[in-house]
């Protein structure tokens, strides 16, 4: 794993290379992409996005059968710390200074965090990258899904939970297996809604 150049962990839709490749705008050649696991972490599924908030340049989620935009907190993975060995297994990608700000744009509920020295790449050969981040949940996005939770309105789109079952089934067996050891399950119900872009 070269060094002279930030990678990115990613923990959950980002598993999926071929969505990454179309989001990034490029191929990603074998040389810039190390599955491993980050040590000390567990996934879990506690920030949220306020969707009663328009934001600029961000993006709403609409019901699909009334077009409507409902008051919902819409949730999604973070990684959260653990006092033991458990690892979370992933991704790490090379990226750009022009890439990692588009990353930091895309993930408005998390902050990217180093993580370097968690990492632990599968393979004895494959080394450590310079610097390692990961999108770790802001406390904002950590408060926004426990007001959803408590008020009942915090959910769960389908569709981005299987883009994250099907990125870990597609490494076979074993990481879906790891997945769900590591995972926390969400404890709030699925929704079905429609995510727009906004300009």
């Amino acid at each position: 794993m070269a060094a002279d150049r930030q990678w990115v962990f990613g923990y959950g839709s980002l598993v999926d290379l071929e969505r990454l490749a179309v989001f990034l705008g490029r191929e990603l050649p074998p040389e810039e992409v190390v599955f491993g696991r980050l040590r000390g972490f567990r996934r879990t599924w506690n920030v949220a996005t306020d969707n009663r908030l328009d934001l600029p340049g961000y993006k709403i989620y609409l019901d699909p059968e009334t077009g409507e935009q409902p008051a919902a907190f819409v949730t999604f993975l973070n990684l959260r710390r653990v006092a033991n060995e458990e690892a979370v297994n992933g991704v790490a990608f090379r990226v750009s200074e022009e890439e990692l700000e588009r990353i930091q744009g895309r993930e408005r509920n998390y902050r990217l965090t180093e993580v370097t020295r968690h990492w632990q790449p599968e393979g004895a050969d494959r080394g450590r990258p310079g610097r390692l981040l990961t999108s770790l949940g802001r406390p904002e996005a950590r408060a926004r899904f426990a007001e959803g939770r408590k008020s009942g309105r915090a959910v769960v789109r389908p569709s981005y939970r299987q883009i994250v079952h099907g990125a870990f089934r597609n490494r076979g067996r074993g990481w879906w297996r790891e997945y769900r050891a590591t995972t926390d399950p969400p404890d709030v119900p699925e929704r079905a809604l429609e995510r727009v872009e906004l300009a």
